[in-house]
C-alpha cells in the first residue's frame, strides 16, 4: 500500500467518469470535454429557470435568474480554465431540490416515495462530483423528510437514507471489483494520521 499525503485534495471519481466519457465520444482532445462542459452549462441553465420558477411562479424571474447563473458561472475571470467538478455536480444539486419540491407538494403515497426517493438518489450522485455538495444535500434531504400532515418523517427518512447509500455503495463495489478496496482504506486511514500529525506541528 503506497500512502498519499494529498488524498484529501483528490478529485471525486465521476468527474473522472464525465472526462473518460467524453474523449471517448469525441476523442483524446480537449475539445470533448469543453463540449461536455458547453451542454452541461446549458442543462443547469435550464433547470435553474425550472427550479426558481417552481418557486416563484414567474417566467421573467426565473429568466433573470438562470442567465445570472449562466453570466456568474461561465463568466471567464471566475471560470479560468473550466472543467471543475463544481460545474458538473450543480445539474444534480438543481434536479434534486426541483424534485425535493414537487414530492412535498404530493400526498403521501408512491408518488411522494418516488419523487423523494430519485431527488435523494440524485443529490447523493452530486456529492461523488464535489464532496462539498455534501452540506446543500443534506439541507435539501431536511428539506424532504419535514414532519408534515399524514407523514411519518421517520419511516421516510430511513427509506431515503439507505437510498442516498446506493452510490457510495456502488463505488465501494467497484473498487473491491478492482482489488483496489484495501489500499483505499489504508490510503484514507493514514491521511487521518497525517492530518492529526500536521495539526500538531510533529514530525511525520
Amino acid at each position: 500500500e503506497l500512502p498519499y499525503r494529498d488524498f484529501w485534495d483528490h478529485k471525486p471519481p465521476l468527474i473522472y467518469l464525465v472526462n473518460a466519457t467524453a474523449i471517448a465520444i469525441g476523442g483524446p482532445s480537449m475539445t470533448s470535454v469543453r463540449v461536455a462542459e458547453k451542454i452541461n452549462a446549458v442543462v443547469a441553465t435550464l433547470l435553474i429557470w425550472i427550479l426558481v420558477y417552481e418557486l416563484v411562479q414567474n417566467h421573467a424571474i426565473a429568466f433573470g435568474a438562470a442567465l445570472m447563473f449562466l453570466l456568474l458561472n461561465y463568466h471567464p475571470r471566475p471560470f479560468h480554465g473550466g472543467n471543475y467538478c463544481e460545474e458538473f455536480g450543480v445539474p444534480f444539486i438543481l434536479l434534486g431540490a426541483f424534485m425535493s419540491l414537487r414530492a412535498s407538494k404530493v400526498s403521501p403515497g408512491h408518488w411522494f416515495l418516488l419523487l423523494g426517493g430519485l431527488a435523494t438518489l440524485v443529490l447523493a450522485t452530486a456529492c461523488f462530483y464535489k464532496e462539498q455538495f455534501l452540506l446543500s444535500s443534506l439541507v435539501w434531504f431536511g428539506f424532504l423528510i419535514a414532519p408534515r400532515k399524514g407523514r411519518c418523517w421517520w419511516r421516510h427518512a430511513a427509506i431515503f437514507t439507505a437510498i442516498g447509500l446506493i452510490p457510495l455503495i456502488v463505488f465501494i463495489f467497484w473498487l473491491a471489483s478492482q482489488g483496489a478496496l484495501s489500499s483505499w482504506k489504508g490510503v484514507v486511514a493514514y491521511n487521518f494520521v497525517y492530518a492529526s500529525l500536521v495539526g500538531l506541528n510533529e514530525p511525520y
